[in-house]
């Protein structure tokens, strides 16, 4: 959960970066389908950078409580690990793709004037 609330954090942060972005590609021509994919290959790519991390550094600490303090065998679950790293990518570029909306609601001219306020 605190994970999700500081995706959610990060992403409102660098929303406005976002949208300065788009509008320099679409001044440059992009497409809303070229800017879509960079959009989606950024958070997947974030998604499942993080979400190896997390799954990384979660086995790890598991494996060290487990096999110190409780002095037992560890076997990590593999399938549920691997189902996490993976729902972590997914979320993180649907999360981040939908708060990125204005990216393509705004006009370039719009957030060219509203950079100058």
């Amino acid at each position: 959960v605190s994970g999700v609330i500081v995706l959610l954090g990060t992403i409102a942060t660098s929303r406005f970066q976002r949208v300065r972005e788009s509008v320099l590609l679409k001044t440059l021509g992009a497409r809303k389908r070229q800017i879509r994919d960079i959009l989606l290959t950024e958070y997947t790519a974030l998604g499942l950078l993080a979400g190896l991390i997390g799954v990384g550094l979660g086995a790890a600490a598991s494996w060290l409580f487990v096999r110190f303090a409780l002095q037992l065998d560890f076997q990590p679950p593999a399938l549920a690990l691997l189902a996490m790293w993976i729902g972590t990518a997914a979320m993180t570029a649907t999360i981040g793709f939908s708060g990125s909306r204005d990216v393509f609601r705004k006009p370039p001219l719009m957030v060219i004037r509203e950079m100058e306020d």
